[in-house]
């Protein structure tokens, strides 16, 4: 393995012992409780906004009402749905430190560098909030970012 990270093209075969073999995905913001609430809020107001449009003579607006409640669902899972495909997996052995990253769209890149020439570099501001990077070679590759 060469001692600058390079992007591979396809993932290389390991062999050896594993030292580190760590998957990392994206941190749901909202809880499934979390989202019941928010669903409960817009079912709710749409509803009453819907009932208030209907005692002024306006029915079919409650149609549309009902639609944004399924468009707001939709969103919510469709956006945990990309988040759950979105993937970095790091793979640390004798011979090889290798990083592949999955995006939302499907789309793998591969990452690699001899373990011999690699460093992690841990930066931490004062709030408390910080990156891991892989530095190799004069190259950085910032680990557990956003792979949108």
């Amino acid at each position: 393995m060469s001692p600058v990270l390079i992007d591979l093209d396809a993932r290389p075969a390991l062999s050896g012992p594993r030292y580190l073999d760590a998957e990392v995905r994206p941190n749901s913001s909202l809880s499934q409780t979390g989202f019941l609430i928010v669903m409960g809020v817009v079912i709710t107001v749409s509803f009453f906004a819907g009932l208030l449009f209907l005692s002024l003579g306006a029915w079919p607006v409650i149609g549309f009402f009902g639609l944004d409640v399924l468009l707001v669902a939709w969103a919510f899972h469709a956006n945990y749905k990309a988040g759950m495909r979105q993937t970095e997996r790091v793979r640390v052995t004798g011979e090889a430190v290798h990083v592949e990253r999955r995006c939302a769209r499907g789309a793998v890149r591969h990452f690699g560098v001899s373990p011999h020439f690699a460093r992690v570099e841990l930066q931490a501001d004062e709030d408390g909030k910080g990156s891991v990077d892989l530095v190799a070679g004069g190259k950085r590759l910032a680990l557990a970012v956003s792979l949108a």
